[in-house]
């Protein structure tokens, strides 16, 4: 009995950049209306998000991250 096959997909993950956080903020807004994941009753604006990422501790994230 042959197992499965799972195709590979290459996966990159990037440092999100002041540009990309309406992007950030769109898909965060699904979740944030639509799912329990989430303990916020409002969507932050995209301004509230680049406030939120300029200020995440760096040191919090694994040195691989920066």
């Amino acid at each position: 009995m042959s197992s499965p096959s799972i195709a590979s997909i290459a996966v990159e993950v990037i440092d999100a950049e002041p540009r990309h956080m309406a992007a950030v903020q769109a898909i965060y807004r699904h979740y944030v209306l639509h799912d329990l994941c989430s303990f916020e009753e409002e969507v932050p604006t995209v301004e509230q998000m680049q406030a939120r990422r300029a200020t995440w501790p760096r040191a919090a994230c694994p040195t691989s991250w920066h």
